[in-house]
């Protein structure tokens, strides 16, 4: 506000934030995850060749972890290789 030419100092701020409701949201802080052996080990059967010739014959897959105001949000996706498409 200053930069736009009012004089304003930090309790005037305050006041008027108090007064239409605003309160300030805190920084989330970074979940950290340890990574561990899986429960049980797959072995891996593609070798990085990417190449599929039918579909429903490979899938993969990608997990992620979402803070929101209510908790955590898990979001996971299958897509079969062939068709761009997700599965599930």
């Amino acid at each position: 506000m200053r930069q736009a030419g009012y004089l304003i100092d930090e309790n005037r701020v305050t006041w008027i934030t108090r007064r239409i409701g605003l309160k300030a949201q805190r920084a989330y802080r970074k979940l950290r995850f340890r990574a561990s052996l899986p429960a049980r080990l797959f072995p891996n059967v593609l070798e990085r060749q990417f190449i599929v010739h039918a579909p429903n014959r490979v899938w993969v897959s990608d997990n992620t972890c979402d803070r929101a105001l209510r908790g955590s949000m898990f979001l996971t996706l299958v897509a079969d290789l062939l068709s761009p498409m997700v599965v599930g």
